[in-house]
């Protein structure tokens, strides 16, 4: 028997919602499924949060991004990822270009959150830098590998601790002190 289901934002959307929490004004650009519950449901709770999703692209060609946890005892049994990593369509990367131009302001702070789900690719990220710095924003980058060269241009890179480790073999350099 199901005891109890908790729905919660991951990804770029746990990370606009960690922004809202310390008063960020969130204006959230990404893709969700058009056809199915779990695009609804996220808009939906970061709507609640009062996050902006004039940015969401409503998409006919793929899912939105979940993971289902299976629990027992404080433990999990289980985790089912639905996701798709496809490439951008056109009408998708359209879109999405579209957003980014209409809601990229002057001077504002722009967080790529990138989780290597096909969305964020070395276009996008072109058209992101061109637009960002034509309207003098700042732009911070969480990235994914394994290709770091997309990033070429932003501001600041934020990566975990994996990601550092990709990036200094990615780059050729030396891992010793001295």
């Amino acid at each position: 028997n199901e005891e109890r289901c908790e729905w919660c934002c991951g990804g770029a959307s746990n990370v606009a919602v960690n922004c809202k929490k310390i008063n960020f004004d969130v204006q959230l650009i990404g893709i969700v499924g058009k056809k199915d519950e779990d695009g609804r449901r996220l808009v939906s709770m970061l709507k609640n949060e009062g996050i902006k999703t004039d940015g969401m692209v409503l998409s006919n060609y793929r899912q939105t991004t979940s993971k289902e946890r299976l629990m027992a005892q404080q433990q999990q049994l289980l985790r089912i990822d639905r996701e798709n990593k496809k490439t951008l369509s056109v009408e998708e990367y359209t879109l999405l270009i579209s957003r980014i131009n209409l809601l990229l302001e002057p001077n504002m702070l722009v967080l790529i959150s990138d989780y290597a789900k096909g969305v964020i690719n070395s276009e996008v990220i072109s058209e992101i830098l061109k637009v960002a710095k034509e309207r003098n924003c700042l732009i911070l980058v969480d990235p994914k590998g394994p290709n770091f060269n997309k990033y070429y241009g932003v501001d600041y890179i934020k990566p975990n601790a994996k990601e550092f480790d990709q990036m200094v073999c990615f780059f050729g350099l030396s891992t010793n002190d001295s």
